[in-house]
């Protein structure tokens, strides 16, 4: 689900731009799984959404690079 979370921060971009949201959802998401990861003990296993954070915004930008 975090990866479709990032890759629709990539729906529209100008080719060789990052887009702002991209960049805040990222920050603020993994951000908070790094957090977690580190203080909080859940079962959760916060390096699968971290996985999925990248693997998402990986295919989000080259599904809409414009070239």
């Amino acid at each position: 689900m975090f990866a479709f979370i990032l890759l629709t921060s990539f729906t529209s971009f100008k080719s060789g731009e990052i887009p702002v949201t991209f960049i805040l959802v990222a920050v603020i998401f993994i951000g908070q799984q790094v957090v977690e990861g580190v203080f909080v003990r859940d079962n959760i296993s916060n390096t699968s959404h971290i996985l999925g954070g990248i693997v998402g915004s990986a295919i989000g930008y080259n599904l809409n690079k414009k070239g």
